[in-house]
């Protein structure tokens, strides 16, 4: 699992549930994304007897995306208990009818369609209440990472385009060339979006340069190959390292905020760095 966001999705008056499940869908497809089944998440409540003092509730889950686990919270005044357990833990609740009660008509459901696109995975969940229907949910989710802090910006400006929000876009430019032919070169300004991260450090044997390319995927995060980031030095990685991107690679030196490498580098064929630049940027 990679790192996942929750967005609830206004419907416009006089509109309804279905219809904005439509719009939705067709906005992910243009982008496209391919649908990969249906999704169902749901919830239900228990109340504590009275005869057992305090009043506790039971949240029970489930998620078709894992359905061999049954997810639990329980509140209980100021502190909350989560639990994951099998299947089992439904037939434990009816064993324990005598002592929580389920809370009538409160059962919800998010359920709709499911959507891959590249590294994402997007759920667009219409979300009722008793067959009431309650309002939509958006669930994005990006696997190749699990550090929330270095995805956040390209999670954000990915919901906001599935969303229909205005982006202050930058061009990346455009691919001028028809083909690329293996051991050619080209025009310098061909692909804007590639460029170089470099470091310089020191350590006991004296000045240590490394250097590789990288590629702008977003407006503050480039990637590049693991096999070349891992091994450079991490404890003045963000200090002495640059990225430079544009014609030429004469362009500024943009300074490195955060980087992490793929969590399976070194096990499986996911060579990926991602890199976060300390600041955005811009088209010129």
């Amino acid at each position: 699992m990679g790192v996942t966001v929750l967005q609830p999705y206004p419907v416009p008056e006089n509109k309804t549930g279905t219809y904005v499940i439509e719009l939705l869908t067709k906005r992910i497809l243009a982008l496209g994304a391919s649908q990969q089944g249906q999704f169902l998440v749901d919830c239900e409540s228990y109340l504590s007897h009275p005869q057992m003092g305090t009043t506790k509730t039971v949240h029970i889950l489930h998620n078709s995306e894992q359905p061999a686990s049954v997810f639990s919270i329980l509140e209980s005044g100021t502190k909350n208990i989560h639990v994951i357990a099998d299947g089992l833990f439904d037939l434990l609740m009816m064993k324990l009818s005598q002592h929580y009660t389920s809370k009538k008509q409160t059962k919800i459901e998010s359920k709709g369609p499911r959507f891959e696109l590249g590294d994402f995975c997007v759920k667009l969940g219409s979300v009722t209440m008793n067959q009431n229907f309650k309002g939509i949910l958006i669930e994005v989710e990006y696997r190749p990472c699990v550090m929330a802090n270095a995805v956040w910006g390209l999670l954000r400006e990915f919901l906001q385009d599935t969303n229909g929000a205005t982006l202050e876009r930058m061009e990346c430019g455009i691919d001028n060339s028809p083909e690329v032919v293996v051991g050619s070169d080209v025009p310098l300004n061909t692909y804007p979006w590639v460029g170089i991260l470099y470091y310089i450090g020191h350590d006991l044997t004296g000045e240590v340069r490394a250097v590789t390319t990288v590629v702008l995927i977003q407006q503050e995060f480039v990637i590049g190959p693991a096999a070349d980031i891992g091994p450079m030095p991490k404890h003045d990685f963000r200090k002495n390292t640059r990225v430079i991107l544009g014609d030429g690679w004469r362009g500024e030196e943009l300074r490195v905020r955060n980087y992490v490498i793929h969590p399976e580098y070194g096990e499986t064929l996911n060579t990926v760095a991602l890199v976060q630049l300390k600041n955005i940027v811009r088209s010129s």
